[in-house]
């Protein structure tokens, strides 16, 4: 399984988001995204060790799109929902 490493975990970043209509909306991507088992099963089986930095802001429409479907990629197969709706 692909885990974070270094920096903020991404549901606490989700968690702290200020702007209440990114935080709504990301929250929202989060319930409703659901990851590719097939794209998972191929990251999961990579051999070599890779870095990921991810640069985001909560005023960003892509930042709000893919940071919860970031998340949600690496924390397969559940997410508890005390999890996403602290």
């Amino acid at each position: 399984m692909m885990a974070l490493r270094v920096g903020k975990d991404p549901f606490d970043y989700i968690n702290e988001v200020k702007i209440e209509r990114s935080k709504h909306a990301m929250k929202r991507r989060l319930q409703e995204y659901t990851p590719n088992s097939n794209s998972i099963d191929k990251l999961e089986n990579i051999d070599q060790k890779y870095h990921l930095i991810v640069f985001s802001a909560e005023w960003c429409g892509d930042c709000v799109a893919y940071v919860p479907a970031l998340a949600k990629t690496q924390y397969r197969p559940e997410i508890s929902s005390d999890r996403l709706l602290s």
